[in-house]
């Protein structure tokens, strides 16, 4: 029995979704006479300083906490809970752009049916995540998605461009023509980079990159199946790496892609896996978490994975 929930909204995911769905979540929990404090997020990074003001509030073995928002929303508040050392089980109701992490776990897309399961749940399930750490820097978190660099992280800045108008898109229904626009505008701009993989002590070198990223699961952008071969809870994050990319290429490996998954056998595709493992690149470029864009610059980052209790049926 919830004795109280606590709900943290980013009232701006999804072009506005995000407020839509609290409001529509309040009104069945007014219904069901189910106690519940709001809390909306007002500025970027907010989410992750009020999942940190939470752990001083909630009682976990009475109260449960819920997010609405988009990827990176649930990226922020399970990293401030993480930094906070609070181990709170979490519910989720995806309401972004992309939600490729409630794709991946097979979530109800209707918000209400999804807070049922949640409500009915009487234990949490652990699920695997992966933690990051910047060697010469601050930069430290927990990923649910994805950590990539180049080409995803390109067509990331692009689109969160003002001039892109995503919002204005987003709210007629049609934010993915912002994204396969940008995705053209990057591929015509494209830089390729250089990058040093480091799993169980050996050091792989790599040249003409175009998309090197760590994986927990098979989507990218939106539903982009990019690894078939990494899955939820399979006890290993995927390295995708792309390289030596042309037009012909893409347009060869697109159809793939789209379909039946066969582009990860071409050639211009390598995949490894493991629990931990390091990326280093010396040269500055985009680079995104969990559909948040990071500073462009030189990285060096340990990878590893984790777990962390959600109330997911």
């Amino acid at each position: 029995m919830v004795e109280r929930l606590f709900i943290l909204v980013n009232p701006q995911a999804g072009g506005g979704r995000g407020k839509k769905v609290a409001i529509a979540v309040q009104r069945h929990l007014q219904e069901q006479n189910i106690t519940y404090r709001m809390l909306m997020t007002e500025y970027p990074q907010h989410a992750l300083v009020l999942a940190e003001d939470i752990t001083k509030q909630i009682q976990p073995e009475h109260d449960r906490l819920l997010v609405i928002g988009g990827d990176g929303t649930l990226h922020e508040v399970i990293t401030g809970l993480m930094q906070a050392n609070a181990i709170i089980p979490v519910g989720y109701i995806g309401a972004g752009t992309g939600n490729d992490f409630a794709r991946a776990l097979g979530l109800p897309k209707d918000p209400i049916e999804n807070l049922k399961q949640f409500l009915a749940l009487s234990h949490p399930r652990e699920l695997e995540l992966f933690s990051y750490r910047e060697v010469h820097s601050q930069l430290m978190g927990t990923g649910i998605n994805s950590f990539g660099f180049g080409f995803d992280a390109a067509v990331l800045a692009l689109t969160l461009n003002p001039s892109s108008g995503k919002k204005i898109w987003n709210q007629l229904g049609l934010g993915k023509a912002v994204y396969l626009l940008a995705i053209l505008k990057a591929f015509r701009h494209r830089n390729s980079f250089s990058a040093d993989i480091t799993i169980d002590g050996q050091i792989h070198h790599f040249d003409r990159l175009f998309i090197l990223a760590a994986m927990n699961h098979p989507f990218m952008g939106g539903g982009i199946k990019i690894d078939p071969l990494s899955k939820q809870n399979s006890h290993e994050l995927g390295i995708l790496i792309l390289h030596d990319i042309s037009f012909p290429v893409i347009l060869q490996l697109l159809p793939k892609v789209f379909t039946d998954g066969s582009h990860i056998h071409s050639h211009h595709f390598i995949r490894y896996s493991g629990q931990s493992f390091d990326i280093a690149l010396d040269e500055t470029g985009h680079a995104q978490v969990d559909g948040e864009l990071l500073e462009s610059k030189p990285y060096n980052l340990h990878f590893e994975m984790v777990t962390y209790p959600f109330w997911i049926q």
